[in-house]
């Protein structure tokens, strides 16, 4: 284990948020009862997708739940995420938000860094051969 990696388990182990969790009110027990539903959250990363079709909706109507476009662009979505038994956190990549939200994966700190390079080597190779 790195020493953040070390850190922030014994942030979370302790019961403390890491000094990246922005959950509104906080990760304890007066938030949320049962520990399951105990998790950091940090900001989040938000990039509106110029190339994809505009994002949709749901909302309850007369005769059921019904799907609309939007005029707002889809957006990829990334931050922190971490139940308060993890011993480090996890990136979660997600589009849209609560009805909107079509894709969601959890990735580890490795994992996000290979991702990251990979997409930079890929704009660096495109930008070079231009």
């Amino acid at each position: 284990m790195t020493e953040a990696t070390v850190a922030v388990a014994t942030t979370t182990s302790q019961g403390a948020c890491p000094p990246w969790c922005t959950t509104p009110g906080g990760c304890d027990a007066r938030t949320a009862p049962h520990p399951d539903d105990r998790r950091h959250h940090s900001w989040t990363v938000v990039v509106p997708l110029s190339l994809e079709p505009p994002a949709h909706d749901m909302r309850v109507g007369p005769v059921g739940l019904e799907v609309y476009l939007t005029s707002d662009p889809q957006e990829l979505c990334a931050r922190l995420d971490q139940h308060r038994g993890d011993a480090e956190p996890a990136v979660r990549v997600f589009t849209g938000e609560g009805a909107a939200a079509c894709y969601s994966a959890s990735v580890t700190l490795a994992e996000a860094e290979d991702l990251a390079r990979g997409i930079l080597a890929l704009i660096e190779e495109a930008r070079r051969t231009r």
